[in-house]
């Protein structure tokens, strides 16, 4: 849910900061955002290098519910979505601005400046968990996206069961459940 940044001289902290990876700068290949047309018709993004600049700090694991129920007790978060969630699970269903808010609320208990990371960022903490996929070949690239689609979708049956944080190991970064 945040990625940290610099300690701030602040307050003292009030809860404990959560555990971090510490990655160094580096540089990747990252599929460009945004839609791209040829012709009029969408086509795969092209393959751009990123370049992370400097050592960036990753939380280890998915914020908790248990973690995101201390942000709601102060009135800083908004409530789950699923209150019966059990608080060794990661917290789920939470918006971007109920990211944000906990993010604000952490850099305020903690002292230390956590925020969310960018898609280039998470992309690299994920390291090869979020491998570069090579486009399908030369077919029509909405055809090609649907049927890759389809292909994860079936590949392994679903489990709705939520798990604890950890249950899923670690990558090579050393972050949890990716």
């Amino acid at each position: 849910l945040a990625a940290a940044a610099v300690p701030a001289a602040a307050e003292p902290a009030s809860i404990q900061a959560p555990a971090v990876v510490q990655l160094e700068a580096g540089s990747f290949q990252y599929w460009a955002a945004r839609e791209f047309t040829r012709g009029g018709k969408p086509v795969d993004a092209p393959r751009v290098t990123v370049r992370i600049p400097a050592p960036l700090s990753v939380m280890t694991h998915q914020v908790t519910a248990g973690e995101y129920r201390r942000c709601i007790a102060d009135k800083a978060c908004s409530p789950l979505a699923d209150e019966q969630t059990a608080s060794d699970v990661p917290a789920v269903m939470v918006s971007w601005r109920d990211a944000q808010a906990y993010a604000a609320w952490l850099s305020a208990k903690t002292g230390a400046r956590y925020r969310l990371p960018t898609d280039e960022e998470w992309t690299y903490a994920a390291a090869s968990r979020a491998p570069n996929e090579t486009p399908l070949g030369d077919a029509d690239a909405v055809a090609r996206w649907l049927a890759q689609y389809n292909r994860e979708t079936q590949s392994q049956p679903i489990d709705t069961q939520p798990r604890t944080a950890g249950h899923f190991g670690a990558n090579e970064n050393g972050l949890l459940d990716l």
